[in-house]
């Protein structure tokens, strides 16, 4: 009875132990929370700790805070630093949802690096979303916050009210939580209400308030169809104008979009 008794008690306050010493648990315990002072992991079909390389593993409706960092999905594994309080790195997969004081994001499978402020997004189904705009991509989108930088890998597309933005790849620059910029090439193309813009290159600039098409650039509104070196388009205003290049040999204007 004594031994009975002596094995409940000492399950209980290893239970009670494991989330502050996470070196004491062993790879099959599983837990609904693990918290500490560096983050707060919680999750509904439980939580084991694999002792030999750090690393928590998460499922079913996982939430984990780790820092400025708030991450939602089906899967996480979450690897602890040198000290064994903080998230050096994390992996999450299924219906991921990752949000910052810079980036609010959806994806299929995430990679981060909370002390780095590295972050990897990928599809199906990227979502990176801005103040009245939206960047979406089946590809790879990869963010580092500390440099405010980010490049896509595949095709995207950027919803800015009613102008899509969309090209086979590129790079661009954040300002805070907002889109600053983007440059792509490979089948750019820039589309209205009414009208459809395409060339080699695009650009964009937020600040500006405009979105450059360079090289090769094809405009059709309707029936009429207008090709020259390259073209502005203004967002503010929502004037769109055509550039005949140095041959000057097409130049137009397609006003008030």
């Amino acid at each position: 009875m004594k031994r009975h008794l002596f094995s409940l008690l000492f399950g209980g306050l290893f239970c009670i132990l494991a989330p502050v010493l996470p070196g004491l648990t062993s790879p099959a315990l599983a837990q609904s929370r693990v918290t500490s002072g560096g983050f707060d992991l919680t999750a509904q079909e439980g939580i084991a700790f694999d002792a030999a390389d750090g690393t928590y593993r998460a499922t079913g409706e996982v939430q984990l805070v780790a820092g400025d960092w708030v991450v939602l999905a089906d899967t996480v594994e979450a690897r602890l630093g040198a000290a064994g309080r903080a998230v050096s790195s994390i992996e999450a997969s299924g219906g991921v949802f990752v949000r910052s004081p810079q980036v609010t994001a959806r994806c299929a499978v995430l990679t981060l690096r909370p002390d780095r402020g590295e972050v990897v997004l990928a599809g199906p189904g990227v979502v990176l979303q801005f103040d009245g705009s939206r960047l979406v991509t089946d590809g790879v989108l990869r963010l580092d916050t500390s440099a405010e930088r980010f490049t896509l890998d595949g095709a995207f597309v950027l919803q800015w009210g009613e102008i899509r933005l969309s090209a086979e790849n590129g790079s661009g620059a954040l300002d805070a939580a907002q889109l600053a910029s983007i440059e792509a090439s490979g089948s750019a193309s820039l589309q209205g209400a009414d009208w459809r813009a395409a060339a080699e290159r695009l650009r964009f600039d937020e600040a500006a308030s405009k979105v450059w098409l360079e090289g090769a650039a094809v405009v059709q509104q309707g029936d009429m169809v207008l090709s020259g070196a390259g073209l502005v388009y203004d967002l503010g205003t929502g004037s769109l104008v055509l550039d005949g290049g140095a041959g000057g040999r097409i130049s137009g204007a397609l006003g008030g979009q």
